[in-house]
């Protein structure tokens, strides 16, 4: 034990001496140089730490200040253009551990940089910033990142700014545990992960951090000249500074050489930094096969109302002809029962789903995509009724606000909702007819009284709205619903009972003593051909309805058909020669 106490005073000992050596050597090595001149390059802070210090100090707790010194003479030499490979060894050889092998490459890198910011020929500059960058590779642990990376853009060396922060993150973590922590969901006990994301984060931001104020520069084209801050000619404009083409040009390059990187957690960071940019269009252009990954991952559980993120997924899949991928996350979406997601995006939504699917379907032939497209197109069959549903509940609330209303309006904004919950739930209970009949012919329901009540109800409510309208204008009024709704449902017979819709409108005409002429017109016009009404009005009169007689009109058919016929013969087009 004794033998080993003073084996450790003994080498303590020899710590000291050489400690001391190195340091009266440092002190000889600045004093040749010029003391002055060196002591005034030095931080403010160190240098008045160093006029207080005893010699003791200097070597026992003084490593800090000799760095100090040894920074200042460096600088020293920088600033005069010299070479610093004498001073290097020298410092190297006479105290090695206040200067070592790492320090003499940190201080030939400087060297290299300062030598290419002045510079002019473009090609040896480059080759210096070159040869700078492979310095600076070999001590990415112990230099100033942030600043090293300034310095390579201040001279738009951006390959090299890209170059050593990659390279330096990658030296900060290199076993990939920052990945591990990213893709197990960035667990709170993961320390060791979640430093080594911390560490590598701070080497991306160096790039990102430039990209950012290229975009500055390139957006600055687009804003209006300021206000001068003061009297007289606009100040010379810097030669040296990026004008917004030049800054787009870089950024282009920049970015173009950050992809090129295989470094996962980097394109993730650069994808976000698109997306906060509003550079969504340049994010998808992109081709990685990080970036189906990244929005993956942000769609994923930890992430499911991420709206922006869907958007983005599909509109990837859409650029990368994954059609069928892009169909499920676009129904996915419509399907989304929030509030962030409007009726309307509902149905662009499934509209482009249906497009993608049938795209989808063209590229490959399987029955499972084509029933996906079926289920597509019957959604979006019952979301456009939906959509009707809405608009008419919305009218009515302009008119006639109420909670109850809101809340309904609310419900069908924010979710899709099936043919049973929409006819129930809303048209039946809000006595909305012409949705309920748009509900029965979607859902391919036949019951024939429900259909001509339908009818009846919307023809009533038309006469009611009308009211105190003249009867030319109730006419047309009238006459424009019947032809709106006449040519959707006019090929379905089932829902356009035409004979019955017929007498109905007679009867309402010769109620209200209209002009005999106006419901013929209107089915002509919706298309019902000559031969099909001519018989209708026949029957009618062949019926003898005793309704006639009871409004106290019974030649009203007949006055009818009289118009028919004469419309027929003013206009003999309105039926085929061989129907004649």
């Amino acid at each position: 034990e004794a033998y080993l106490a003073e084996r450790r005073a003994l080498t303590s000992l020899k710590h000291l001496v050489d400690r001391s050596y190195e340091v009266i050597g440092l002190w000889q090595i600045i004093c040749e140089s010029g003391f002055e001149s060196s002591v005034d390059q030095m931080d403010p802070v160190q240098k008045d730490r160093m006029r207080y210090m005893k010699f003791k100090d200097l070597v026992i707790n003084g490593h800090e200040v000799c760095s100090g010194l040894i920074s200042a003479l460096m600088n020293c030499y920088l600033e005069d253009s010299s070479s610093t490979d004498a001073i290097s060894e020298r410092l190297r050889q006479l105290c090695p551990s206040l200067y070592s092998s790492d320090d003499a490459v940190c201080t030939k890198a400087g060297e290299l940089l300062t030598l290419a910011k002045k510079t002019v020929n473009k090609a040896e500059q480059t080759h210096l910033l070159k040869d700078a960058l492979q310095c600076y590779r070999q001590v990415t642990h112990q230099i100033n990142l942030e600043l090293i990376c300034s310095i390579l853009e201040s001279v738009r060396f951006y390959e090299g700014v890209v170059e050593l922060a990659l390279y330096a993150a990658h030296r900060r973590d290199p076993q990939g545990h920052a990945l591990h922590f990213y893709k197990n969901g960035e667990s709170p006990g993961d320390v060791q992960g979640q430093e080594a994301m911390i560490a590598r984060h701070q080497c991306y931001k160096c790039i990102t951090d430039c990209l950012q104020r290229l975009l500055a520069i390139r957006q600055s084209s687009a804003q209006s000249p300021s206000l001068p801050s003061r009297p007289g000619p606009p100040p010379t404009p810097d030669p040296n500074a990026l004008t917004p083409i030049d800054a787009e040009k870089y950024m282009e390059l920049t970015l173009t050489l950050a992809l090129s990187s295989g470094d996962e957690l980097w394109h993730v960071s650069l994808y976000q930094w698109l997306i906060d940019n509003a550079l969504t269009d340049r994010l998808l252009e992109i081709k990685s096969v990080h970036l189906e990954a990244y929005l993956k991952h942000k769609t994923a559980a930890q992430y499911p109302n991420d709206l922006k993120m869907l958007d983005l997924l599909w509109r990837h899949y859409e650029k990368t002809k994954n059609y069928a991928a892009a169909a499920r996350i676009l129904s996915k979406l419509a399907e989304r029962e929030s509030g962030d997601v409007s009726l309307v995006q509902r149905l662009e939504y499934l509209s482009r789903a249906i497009m993608s699917a049938k795209s989808s379907n063209l590229r490959t032939s399987s029955s499972k995509e084509g029933e996906f497209l079926h289920e597509l197109e019957e959604k979006l069959e019952v979301a456009r009724i939906q959509s009707q549903v809405y608009e008419a509940l919305s009218r009515r609330h302009a008119s006639r606000p109420s909670p109850h209303l809101q809340d309904a309006l609310n419900q069908l904004n924010n979710r899709l909702v099936d043919v049973t919950t929409l006819y129930g739930e809303y048209a039946d209970l809000f006595s909305l007819a012409e949705c309920k009949l748009a509900i029965v012919h979607c859902a391919g329901h036949y019951e024939p009284t429900l259909i001509e009540t339908l009818w009846r109800e919307i023809i009533d409510k038309e006469l009611k709205e009308s009211s105190s309208s003249s009867p030319s204008d109730r006419i047309a009024l009238i006459s424009s619903k019947m032809v709106a709704l006449g040519r959707t449902y006019v090929h379905s017979e089932r829902y356009f009972p035409l004979g019955a819709l017929v007498l109905i409108l007679e009867r309402y005409s010769a109620e209200l003593d209209w002009d005999p002429t106006w419901v013929f017109m209107t089915m002509l016009e919706i298309g019902i051909p000559f031969p099909v009404l001519h018989g209708i009005y026949d029957r009618m009169f062949k019926a003898k309805d005793p309704c006639w007689q009871a409004i106290n009109k019974p030649l009203h058919v007949l006055e009818v058909i009289y118009h028919l016929l004469t419309k027929y013969l003013d206009t003999p087009s309105l039926m085929a020669p061989y129907e004649r």
